[in-house]
């Protein structure tokens, strides 16, 4: 059953039938940019143990730690790396120590 307004025309007056709830972002999962805690490092060494290299990480990678945990590695290191401009020096550092090329450059760059 469609619903109409008063002048029959369903599409503009579907906005006052669909309630608009703002998308909050699901975090519970992802490891913070902002801070380099010890989970990251513990992943990124676990991922270049198995690999041989953190040089090509599909976005949709997931990796499990030892524990049962999952973390979206892929996903982080996509978003760090498009944001590696807001890292500081510091958390740059840390990353390339970790060996990431891209975060080495930077600090090069800086």
């Amino acid at each position: 059953m469609a619903v109409l307004g008063v002048d029959g025309n369903r599409a503009k007056n579907m906005m006052y039938v669909l309630p608009l709830v703002p998308r909050i972002a699901d975090t519970s999962t992802s490891v913070p940019l902002s801070s380099e805690s010890e989970d990251q490092r513990r992943v990124l060494t676990q991922y270049r143990e198995r690999t041989g290299s953190l040089g090509t990480v599909s976005r949709s990678h997931i990796e499990t730690l030892p524990d049962g945990s999952e973390v979206k590695l892929g996903v982080f290191l996509s978003n760090t790396k498009t944001r590696r401009a807001k890292l500081s020096n510091e958390q740059l550092e840390r990353l390339a120590g970790l060996g990431l090329d891209w975060a080495a450059q930077a600090v090069d760059a800086v």
